[in-house]
Order: structure tokens, then sequence, then C-alpha cells
């Protein structure tokens, strides 16, 4: 699967599940500052793409993670 695919399914979930500006690009979007997005949100999107991809990322990424690119 290409990043290319990654991004967009990660961005099909961002959409579906949150309020989320269709218009920005979410490439490089900032969670907090350009998505809007709190700690509980990145949580949340954390455990949604987690079972989306069937893959579990390691505890304590939610601190770590700021942005979309990362």
């Amino acid at each position: 699967m290409s990043h290319t695919d990654i991004y967009s399914r990660i961005k099909w979930i961002l959409l579906t599940n949150f309020v989320v500006n269709e218009q920005i690009n979410c490439y490089h979007a900032h969670f907090q500052n350009d998505l809007g997005l709190d700690g509980w949100d990145v949580n949340i999107l954390i455990f949604l793409v987690e079972g989306y991809f069937d893959i579990q990322l390691k505890n304590g990424i939610d601190q770590e993670l700021k942005r979309m690119n990362q």
C-alpha cells in the first residue's frame, strides 16, 4: 500500500468521523491548530486507524503525534 493510499484512507476516516474542513490540506495539517482536534479526538482517531488497518500502534503514540504527516 502506498503512502498516498494510506493518507487517503486516514483522510476519509477524519472526514467521516470528525467535523473537519474538507478544503484543508490534511497531509501537513496540525491536529489541534488546523483540524481542531483535541487530545481525546486524537485518541479516537488512533483507535479508528488501528481498527481500519488492523494494526496496533505503540502505547503513548498520542503524545508524539502533532501532525498528519507523522
